[in-house]
């Protein structure tokens, strides 16, 4: 009995010690970060504006909202320190998930932590390298590499987050993204709204057309000059199951960054730039991020092989010659290790399509 008692009191003490540990830590950043933007002595909007400039974190700001901010670097240095300890993907997210609970100075957090480590840590010479999807909000889904080369915890949790000393933040795939879908008087077409990469909001209609099917689309792929005659068997079996959607195609005229096209897979839905509307390689490309975003395909890079999973089983592609491509074109993920890239949709799609073209 009193050995049962020793060892339930032993845990008791060992669990508070770790929550006080990481409740030290969270508030410790959030007071380094009130005292910086105390001492700049300006106005709020300039200071909004200094620290969107300088602050590493810009990427995710701007795509998850300013509001975010604090918590986005608490989030950030917690995962940095665990990782520096040594912890697991599992135990990072669940301490990352008590951190959050205990700590309710943070401006809509709803006690809810905004990030969920996707992959472990990958060290890379005197860096490691670790990827954050967002997991609630208007950016929810959206995936971060993150880039740290701090070698000491203490550096970590002493560092001003606005010089941006010693870590890379980027987001992978589209600079700009859909928030909403409206309806208007007209069926045939729908309101989008839209942020850019600095969070400013746009509109404009998307409007649905007879021009694009599924049956004519695979017909011209098959029958194109891009395509690798060793690719056919890749068609067949994407445009078989994209044929059992029913998908429904809209086309737009307005240009934001670089949004030219993107799938509603919930709504059945791929629109398009109306210049475009023609180019069966990005209307291909619109198809397979549909099926991927809807399940109905899986990509995954595994050494020199991507891999698909369909409904009828799963199939293997020698990836090499388009990694290499992608190289020589300094395209800076494609020398990224392959779990990095099987957690970035946007580019195992391209990687699929340099495969076929």
């Amino acid at each position: 009995m009193l050995e049962n008692f020793m060892i339930k009191n032993t845990m008791k003490i060992k669990k508070r010690i770790i929550l006080k540990n990481i409740s030290i830590s969270l508030i410790s950043i959030f007071l380094l970060n009130q005292v910086t933007w105390a001492q700049t002595g300006k106005p709020l909007l300039e200071q909004r504006e200094l620290l969107q400039v300088e602050t590493p974190f810009k990427p995710m700001t701007d795509v998850i909202g300013f509001e975010y901010e604090n918590q986005i670097k608490i989030e950030a240095a917690l995962i940095m320190a665990m990782m520096r300890r040594g912890k697991n993907v599992y135990k990072i997210n669940l301490e990352l998930e008590k951190a959050c609970s205990l700590y309710n100075g943070l401006e809509r957090s709803k006690k809810i932590r905004l990030f969920e480590v996707v992959a472990p840590p990958i060290k890379e010479k005197n860096e490691t390298v670790f990827l954050l999807q967002v997991r609630h909000g208007k950016a929810k889904g959206e995936v971060f590499r993150i880039t740290s080369s701090y070698k000491k915890i203490a550096q970590i949790q002493e560092q001003d987050f606005r010089k941006g000393k010693d870590l890379k933040v980027e987001q992978i795939g589209k600079k700009a993204f859909v928030q909403e879908l409206q309806k208007t008087e007209e069926e045939e077409k729908i309101e989008v709204k839209v942020a850019d990469k600095k969070g400013k909001k746009h509109k404009f209609i998307i409007e649905e057309t007879a021009e694009i099917e599924i049956e004519k689309l695979k017909e011209q792929i098959t029958k194109s000059r891009d395509i690798k005659k060793s690719s056919l068997g890749i068609i067949d079996i994407v445009m078989s199951i994209a044929e059992t959607e029913k998908i429904r195609f809209y086309t737009f005229e307005t240009v934001i960054e670089d949004l030219l096209g993107f799938s509603l897979a919930g709504e059945k839905r791929i629109a398009i730039h109306a210049a475009l509307k023609n180019d069966h390689i990005a209307l291909f490309h619109e198809v397979l991020g549909y099926l991927f975003k809807d399940r109905k395909i899986q990509l995954e890079l595994k050494g020199d092989y991507l891999y698909l999973t369909g409904p009828e089983g799963t199939y293997a592609f020698d990836a090499r010659e388009a990694i290499d491509e992608f190289q020589q074109e300094k395209e800076e993920w494609a020398f990224w290790h392959d779990q990095e890239i099987s957690l970035a949709a946007h580019y195992l799609l391209r990687m699929l399509q340099r495969i076929i073209f």
